[in-house]
């Protein structure tokens, strides 16, 4: 079974290097293609899909142009996030440069992509290299391509009442099952134009971004789930959102990853954000504000709940929403995130980023992914408890109505495709 292989690097004697390890390692000359720019590079991955791509981190743009520091950072970021390009299954992050690693390494860790250090003398770094090209080739001897199974699985942070409020759904959800030690979910199904389709439904064993990141590509790697949507409660923005609106968070971010410097004229500290966001994809968006329109929807949602009600009328909204790690209750951090990284800030909650970021790492077929979160409190010194169990009802049926109204066209999608393609 062969291995294709893209080598991003412009210095002639790595690159002899590189091509003598993978060859050793048993990729067939043929099955390397060399780019020694970005441009190049992102040529090749518009037309070609790599199982690998090992890449210097300086590069040029263009073959006239000097290597720039960030030009292999800048080319993962571009194919990540950008449609268009055929993103490699695995990448590797090859540098000389001892300053290079150190300021990039974060950001890769982030992308959970491998910086090894090259050192013409050392043995290590190409050791690594063979041991991942005999994974890999070991990987593509075992029969078949990895397929999406249930159709549907559904994450909350808390059992209660937002795992809860998903199992009041009427889809058929059976008794208890365990996972493993740590984990658990209740399996059901619903109908729509006499097809059925499979649900998992689970919550994460903690609130914040790494649990609920941990605890979702478990999930992706057991079910392999064509969608994965997180279900819940968030905290409103005032101004953008009110007690029960459920909003569609895109785009989504950790607000609190940056760099904490020393200020020269005040002699203090202060923060540097640098956020990377995350988008649903745009069959997702365009389908919710079309749902959003559907008043008697909205209607039939709102009725369902038998309890009293916030004043306001329920609604959707799709806005941007910000995850991080810290419970937010003194007023004056909401302003701060949103006059230095989103003014149009509609929602602060605590795991969104990381289930859209399992999502977009894991190995293909990888799930169409949104969340669908329902405001209980406005992330203010008010902060109250009172309408968590409103909000977790409303953002479960809307879940469920929007999921009725368009798995057939989801699913389709997925099946004519193959998987859904982040690039």
């Amino acid at each position: 079974m062969s291995l294709s292989v893209l080598i991003v690097d412009d210095e002639q004697v790595k690159l002899q290097r590189l091509v003598a390890i993978l060859t050793e390692a048993g990729v067939g000359r043929d099955d390397i293609s060399i780019a020694q720019n970005c441009f190049d590079a992102r040529e090749k991955l518009r037309r070609n899909s790599y199982g690998l791509m090992v890449l210097d981190l300086a590069l040029p743009n263009r073959p006239e142009d000097r290597p720039s520091d960030s030009g292999g950072l800048d080319l993962i970021e571009e194919i990540h996030v950008r449609e268009g390009y055929y993103r490699p299954a695995h990448i590797v992050a090859v540098t000389a440069r001892e300053d290079l690693s150190r300021e990039h390494e974060d950001r890769l860790a982030e992308r959970l992509i491998n910086l090894l250090f090259f050192d013409q003398a050392q043995e290590r770094w190409q050791n690594q290299i063979r041991a991942l090209v005999a994974d890999l080739l070991k990987i593509g001897r075992s029969p078949g391509p990895v397929q999406f199974g249930v159709d549907v699985c559904v994450v909350t942070a808390l059992r209660e009442p937002e795992l809860k409020a998903v199992r009041n759904l009427p889809w058929r959800f059976g008794p208890l099952r365990l996972l493993d030690h740590t984990s658990s979910y209740y399996e059901g199904s619903f109908e729509v134009s006499g097809r059925r389709f499979s649900v998992v439904a689970t919550a994460a064993p903690r609130m914040g971004l790494v649990a609920s990141a941990l605890h979702t590509m478990k999930f992706i790697e057991a079910f392999r789930p064509r969608i994965l949507v997180m279900a819940g409660i968030c905290g409103g923005v005032v101004g953008r959102a009110d007690i029960g609106d459920v909003v569609l968070a895109t785009p989504v971010w950790e607000w609190q990853s940056g760099k904490r410097v020393r200020d020269e004229k005040s002699g203090g500290v202060r923060f540097q954000s640098d956020p990377h966001q995350l988008d649903v994809e745009p069959i997702v968006s365009s389908r919710y504000e079309r749902m959003i329109e559907d008043g008697a929807a909205w209607a039939a949602i709102l009725g369902s709940w038998p309890a009293p009600k916030p004043k306001n009328p329920l609604r959707g909204v799709v806005g941007p929403v910000a995850s991080g790690s810290s419970v937010l209750a003194d007023g004056l951090t909401v302003s701060e995130i949103k006059d230095a990284q989103h003014r149009k800030l509609t929602a602060i909650e605590m795991e969104i980023y990381g289930v859209y970021a399992a999502a977009r790492e894991a190995s293909e077929p990888r799930p169409l992914v949104f969340a669908l979160k329902a405001v209980s409190d406005l992330s203010d010194s008010g902060k109250s408890d009172d309408f968590q169990d409103y909000a977790s009802h409303v953002s479960a049926q809307v879940v469920r109505v929007f999921l009725e109204k368009n798995i057939l066209e989801f699913v389709e999608r997925s099946e004519g495709g193959g998987g859904s393609r982040h690039a």
